[in-house]
Parts: C-alpha cells; sequence; structure tokens
C-alpha cells in the first residue's frame, strides 16, 4: 500500500546515471597518525573530503566559546575554572 511516499523508479535513465556516478565513487578516509587529531580526521571522512583542519576547528571552538559566553553572561564567569571530567 502507498502511503504517500515517493518510490524509486530503478528503471529510470535519471535514478540508473546517478547509481553509476555513485558506484564510481571512492570514499574518501584520512588515516590517523600520531596527530592525536581524530576528530578533524573523523569529521573530514564523515563529510568525505578535507574540509576541516587545526586552524578551522579551532575558530570554530573559540566561536562557540564566544557564544557560550554571551548566553551564559556572569554565570560563565563561575562555570569557567571547571575541566570537562568534573563537570560530567
Amino acid at each position: 500500500m502507498h502511503s504517500g511516499g515517493t518510490y524509486i523508479n530503478t528503471n529510470d535513465n535519471e535514478f540508473k546515471l546517478k547509481l553509476a556516478a555513485f558506484k564510481r565513487r571512492k570514499v574518501y578516509f584520512e588515516k590517523q597518525a600520531n596527530d592525536r587529531l581524530c576528530g578533524i580526521h573523523c569529521l573530514n571522512t564523515l563529510m568525505q573530503g578535507p574540509y576541516f583542519d587545526v586552524i578551522t576547528l579551532s575558530e570554530i571552538a573559540q566561536s562557540l566559546d564566544e557564544l557560550e559566553r554571551n548566553l551564559l553572561g556572569e554565570d560563565f564567569n563561575e562555570l569557567r575554572g571547571l575541566d570537562d571530567h568534573k563537570v560530567l
């Protein structure tokens, strides 16, 4: 029974072209060395390309810290000295 979803017509030429392109595609993978950058390698593998580096993620982290400071206001000063393992 059809519940309003879309059926995939596997005989459709557009579908066949997309499937063939997908099958030709290689999986992007970054091997982690002793650089301890597993988060960067994980994100790049997930995104299937070299989108993130140390500088980019550092800038993102600084932006998030700034947003957190702005949202928490005075409460941020009280939480600032806590390490993550103490909070968890």
